[in-house]
């Protein structure tokens, strides 16, 4: 027998839900895609997404996304998901996303920034809550190199991640 899982080796459901993705593009600025994990142990779908994709070119090469998704879990969990960020004036954009869990009408976690970006870097002021707390953080971008930040529960306490 060959162990598949190292972290547990009497572990006797060695192989993961198989996963099958589509990937639909009717349109350079639109992607359909669609996700299901399969339990071949249990014989059943474990969990599926369906999501939209969409991104709108303003002028100035400015560029808008938008996106929507559906989630279904194994457990009976049905989430709702959005995102939507859009460029404003001078190299100034602004956002907001919220995940929300239909089976008890509670949102799940709600965020908001505003950022500001240049041409070899950016910047990114954001809120993100939950029912447990509100994190409020800063992100420093150097286009090609990747993000350095930190976040802070507010108000007062820090958390592991924090300043």
């Amino acid at each position: 027998d060959e162990i598949r899982n190292p972290a547990d080796p009497d572990d006797k459901r060695p192989f993961a839900p198989l996963s099958a993705d589509l990937v639909l593009r009717p349109t350079s600025s639109i992607d359909l895609r669609g996700n299901a994990r399969w339990d071949h142990y249990e014989s059943e779908i474990v969990s599926t997404t369906i999501s939209l994709d969409m991104t709108t070119t303003r002028a100035g090469g400015l560029r808008d996304y938008y996106q929507l998704d559906y989630r279904y879990l194994r457990d009976g969990q049905k989430n709702l998901n959005f995102l939507v960020d859009v460029n404003l004036l001078f190299g100034v954009w602004a956002g907001t996303s919220l995940e929300r869990d239909l089976q008890v009408s509670e949102n799940i976690v709600s965020r908001y920034w505003l950022g500001y970006r240049r041409q070899c870097w950016a910047s990114k002021i954001y809120v993100e809550e939950t029912d447990a707390d509100t994190k409020v953080g800063i992100m420093f971008e150097l286009m090609g190199l990747g993000e350095l930040g930190a976040r802070t529960t507010w108000p007062g306490g820090d958390d592991e991640n924090g300043i």
